[in-house]
């Protein structure tokens, strides 16, 4: 049974009575039998019980004798792994509260010790082979922007290792990508915050550089370290990079980022991966690092390198449930493995296997494999992906591109055995007279230019991990021109789409075969079991083009703010103000002058804020006002706008100048659900409601509150007859 010990919580510092709302939202999601976290639109509840955050380490090997040292456990996201593959695992935490969450999700571990506290008032009998900090050392410097407080924290770590032992930390970085495609900072909740060096504090968490990486760690005084690149992030990863394996052209195949918060994002971070990596800048940009470091190693400089770990790429699919789920990992040897990540996955190796036996049965090249102690073990091949050769030439030489699918064409025909056309599982009462082509005994539908090389005009496959049976061979072929559609810039102008779908006749299946592919990305990768993740994936483009819009539009005189988080409260631990779907608008929309602000203001705001889930509010600028009430307010535009923006359930403040005073107009820029006012209405409020309704939207009011308004504190105060 883990063991709970709060004989080390007697730091002043330490309140172990405080509980954020995320505690106890978290809290009941353990302590019920309600496990089930596919709705969860709460991004921090989400990361703390979200079996995909095991994809940090689930590839890592640490040895079944090794013992861990884990500081900051929070809710324990990543210290069940560590107990399924350490023999001892202690974690600090300084909340007792989020401690006995952890021991509750834990309970049957007996390899597992909780300690709550401050990690530099503990003292073990025992060192340990590996510490682990996870999102921890932003916060060690108190927010300094000077690199020795992190050096100093991380040296008196360094009397908790063995000799030889290892260090690894997850760090953001203050210039990830998705920083500059308007993600709001994580630890500020402001948009560009980290990139304008926090111009306004950084709520005592600092991000680093890549640069700063190499700096701190030398000053600490570790022996070597190594870099390593998870993507999207360190918080939900998915593909593990480091600098001797950095990616190739083919990020947009194989990664899905993510926006818990798609308001501010501008772009897709994934259609600059291929420029960065062309450009060879990919390290300043990464999202974030997970640095290992050794101490005390002995031998020379290049020795304490060899105790590192020998991974130089993994690609992990945590989502894929226990029995999918692999990691595929390459060495520095030059050696690839496929390991299972649950004990469930060895049927599914063997599977693999076999299909990578029948198809070189069938006459296709495949890379050479072994199968031993339940993984997959193959030679690491250096030659371009088709996709990415594809890429290459399609611009110059369209004709070679035809003849490859041509070429893929027969090898998927080559691949299995014809059956009769009744088999075919895709086949309708209505679908009778479609061209199906073929139908093959076993379709491997993996046999795209994703999953093979190119070497001197033929293909050499790998991973041919998912097969349909009774199916058309048609579909696998719709599947290797559909991604390569997907994913090669301006192929329509090389090649119109149409080409193939008159030469393979694949026209009236093309609907069907997509439907088809739904199904099959929605099984495999879980998408109702990961419904919440897959929210915050793919932001929304016309969300994306408004944002653009809206700055392209500002009037240049005019300062736009975003509201700052609140300084007595994480914003990141708040809870969303309802469920999904909870409140009738998504978007809303208020304006006014907010001259002299009074609760009558505050009311306005908050009653809108009730009725949307995320409120714009529009402050008019001081040349506005001039030009309707023929005198400027008493406070100035930008004084009033960061009153507003300090308003916790304002979203965003933007400026009421002469381009967007018309209720339509704002409508074209934020594009809001409902536009809110106060019942003292102009005479052409019927006018503009039903413009607003001819566009979706819509309009409420409300009543304005008794006995104060702007008007009357300035007759009070004598400035206005």
């Amino acid at each position: 049974m883990a063991e709970l010990s709060t004989i080390y919580a007697k730091n002043k510092e330490i309140d172990l009575t405080a509980v954020s709302e995320t505690d106890k939202a978290v809290h009941q999601y353990v302590f019920s039998e309600n496990k089930n976290i596919q709705k969860e639109g709460r991004f921090p509840v989400y990361l703390a019980l979200s079996e995909l955050r095991r994809g940090l380490f689930n590839w890592y090997d640490f040895g079944s004798d090794a013992g861990i040292l884990e500081i900051g456990g929070g809710y324990g996201a990543l210290t069940g792994l560590f107990c399924e593959r350490a023999a001892e695992v202690v974690v600090t935490e300084r909340s007792l509260y989020r401690a006995q969450i952890m021991q509750k999700r834990y309970e049957d571990r007996d390899n597992l010790s909780i300690y709550v506290g401050d990690i530099l008032d503990m003292a073990f009998e025992k060192k340990f082979d590996y510490i682990i900090l996870t999102g921890i050392l932003e916060r060690a410097g108190k927010g300094s922007f000077d690199k020795e407080p992190y050096a100093s924290y991380l040296r008196s770590l360094q009397q908790f290792l063995k000799p030889g032992g290892i260090l690894l930390a997850a760090v953001d970085n203050r210039y990830g990508l998705r920083y500059f495609a308007g993600m709001k900072n994580i630890h500020t909740g402001k948009v560009f915050d980290s990139i304008r060096k926090y111009p306004e504090g950084n709520r005592g968490a600092h991000s680093f550089t890549r640069r700063e990486i190499d700096d701190i760690w030398e000053q600490a005084g570790f022996d070597a370290t190594k870099v390593y690149y998870p993507l999207p992030d360190y918080r939900l990863p998915q593909l593990i990079y480091t600098d001797a394996y950095l990616p190739e052209n083919n990020l947009r195949e194989r990664l899905i980022p993510y926006y818990p918060d798609h308001v501010s994002v501008l772009f897709n971070e994934n259609l600059l991966y291929d420029d960065l990596v062309a450009n060879e800048v990919f390290p300043f940009f990464a999202n974030s690092f997970l640095v290992e470091a050794v101490y005390q190693a002995s031998g020379s400089k290049e020795a304490a390198a060899g105790a590192l770990g020998k991974v130089v790429y993994a690609a992990v699919s945590t989502d894929r449930g226990e029995e999918r789920s692999f990691a595929t990992v390459i060495y520095e040897n030059d050696t690839v493995a496929k390991l299972p990540l649950y004990k469930e996955g060895t049927q599914s190796i063997q599977r693999l296997a076999a299909h990578v036996q029948d198809l070189a049965a069938h006459g296709l090249d495949v890379v050479p494999q072994t199968v031993k102690n339940g993984s997959i073990t193959m030679p690491r091949v250096h030659l371009p992906m088709l996709s990415n050769y594809i890429k290459e030439i399609i611009a110059q030489k369209p004709e070679q591109v035809q003849e490859i699918i041509e070429k893929l064409w027969q090898n998927i025909l080559r691949s299995s055995e014809e059956v009769d056309a009744s088999k075919n599982m895709l086949l309708t009462q209505d679908t009778r007279h479609l061209p199906w082509g073929p139908i093959l005994q076993k379709v491997y539908i993996e046999l795209i230019p994703l999953n093979c090389f190119y070497q001197n005009g033929g293909f050499v496959y790998f991973d041919q991990e998912f097969v349909r049976e009774n199916y058309p061979a048609k579909y696998a072929l719709f599947r290797a021109v559909h991604y390569i559609y997907c994913f090669t810039e301006r192929a329509e102008q090389y090649i119109p789409l149409g080409y193939f779908l008159e030469k393979y006749e694949l026209g009236a299946l093309w609907q069907i075969f997509r439907q088809e592919e739904d199904r099959f990305l929605s099984a495999v990768r879980r998408h109702e079991a990961h419904k919440a993740f897959y929210g915050w994936a793919y932001p929304d483009g016309a969300r994306m083009q408004r944002n653009v819009d809206r700055l392209n539009s500002a009037a240049p005189s005019v300062k736009v703010f975003q509201m700052e988080a609140p300084q007595k409260e994480d914003s990141a631990e708040r809870p969303a103000d309802a469920a999904a779907g909870a409140k009738p608008y998504h978007i809303g929309y208020v304006p006014g002058v907010f001259d002299l602000f009074h609760v009558g203001h505050l009311n306005l705001i908050r009653r809108s804020k009730q009725r949307c889930e995320h409120l714009i509010v529009g402050v008019l600028t001081d040349e506005l006002v001039e030009h309707f009430k023929h005198k400027r307010p008493h406070i100035p535009y930008e004084q009033r706008a960061a009153v507003v923006a300090a308003i916790r359930e304002v979203d965003e403040v933007v400026a009421v100048d002469f381009h967007n005073t018309k209720k339509i107009d704002a409508w074209n820029l934020y594009h809001f659900d409902c536009h809110f006012s106060g019942n003292d209405h102009g005479p052409d409020w019927d006018r503009d409601l039903a413009q607003l309704r001819a566009v979706g939207s819509n309009m409420e009011f409300f009543e304005y509150t008794q006995g104060i308004s702007s008007t009357q504190i300035k007759k009070q105060l004598g400035t206005q007859p």
